[in-house]
């Protein structure tokens, strides 16, 4: 999914979100984000940062599960799947309030496999 929204599909992130992310993950999302206010200030992710940075954020927590076999975030102590959902909710959001924000490379940068 993160690869086609880097390619340019605006939908896909978002139905991600509704069709795929169980109410129990989305549930450890929340309580990320209540990490993050804590952690900096309510609604500071509101607004708005430049989209690679919930980018490189959902690729760190990715290797974390696949390539270390870490669960949890030793920081916040949530799941780095919540961490994942998390900032992919953030670029669902950024989609409509921070277009600006929007530094995915050119499609015609990136290479795809024939």
């Amino acid at each position: 999914c993160l690869m086609d929204w880097q390619e340019g599909d605006t939908t896909v992130l978002s139905d991600w979100l509704a069709y795929q992310v169980t109410p129990s993950q989305m549930a450890d999302a929340i309580r990320v984000f209540e990490f993050g206010a804590k952690k900096y200030k309510a609604w500071n992710w509101a607004k708005g940062m430049q989209w690679s940075v919930p980018t490189g954020c959902i690729i760190r927590h990715i290797i974390e599960i696949i390539e270390c076999g870490n669960i949890m975030d030793d920081e916040s102590g949530e799941t780095h799947f919540g961490h994942i959902i998390c900032n992919v909710v953030m670029l669902v959001q950024y989609g409509t309030t921070y277009t600006k924000g929007d530094d995915r490379p050119p499609s015609y940068s990136i290479i795809k496999d024939t």
